[in-house]
């Protein structure tokens, strides 16, 4: 018999790209709530340190914190913090130029 129990390491991994406008990420966070309320898969949301203190904790996501990109040392700290994480899959709920160039960085398929 085919067991249903999936692991968290056989879930689809799903980055979610919402860095900033508060307003905006506590919409965002209807989103991933039903994600991962769902448990199809493991939920990442990219953030900054300021939106991720308005969300508190998230049962089933994890936090990746990166700088809020507004400069290039900035931008190279993203690099270098999403360089360790791949995906399977990339949401970018943000339609941004510093949203868009932070996603350059994510390894997704």
């Amino acid at each position: 018999m085919k067991s249903n129990d999936n692991t968290v390491k056989e879930l689809p991994k799903v980055a979610v790209i919402r860095l900033s406008a508060l307003g905006d990420v506590v919409l965002c966070a209807s989103t991933v709530l039903h994600l991962a309320k769902s448990k199809k898969f493991k939920i990442y949301w990219i953030t900054t340190s300021q939106s991720r203190q308005l969300l508190g904790e998230i049962e089933g996501v994890e936090f990746i914190i990166v700088p809020k990109p507004k400069n290039l040392k900035c931008f190279i700290e993203c690099r270098r913090i999403l360089s360790s994480y791949t995906f399977d899959y990339l949401l970018l709920a943000q339609a941004s130029f510093s949203a868009h160039f932070v996603s350059m960085y994510v390894k997704a398929k």
